[in-house]
């Protein structure tokens, strides 16, 4: 087969198909808080991620998980870890 060239045997299975189910949607984000507390386009920003489906979700340039998560209606069962540096996730609990 074609990936035998590269040390792969021939005829090696394709990967088995997850089963179906209820799935874990996931999204990343990247607030440029910055840009954002400079314009104070704050209802914006809300606005957007309310629009947004998820589980999970994973923030770049989050100076307060806790302000966002004060300010979206639908997160508001959600909890949140933030390790510093900008970065935080939080989840549907």
């Amino acid at each position: 087969g074609p990936c035998a060239p590269y040390g792969l045997p021939d005829g090696v299975p394709p990967p088995p198909v997850p089963p179906s189910g209820p799935g874990l949607e996931v999204v990343t984000y990247n607030l440029y808080w910055w840009n954002v507390a400079q314009n104070n386009n704050w209802s914006s920003l809300w606005s957007k991620i309310q629009s947004q489906s998820f589980d999970l979700i994973g923030f770049q340039e989050c100076d307060d998980i806790y302000f966002v998560l004060s300010n979206v209606d639908r997160m508001s069962s959600f909890q949140a870890y933030a390790p510093g540096w900008g970065q935080a996730i939080a989840w549907d609990s």
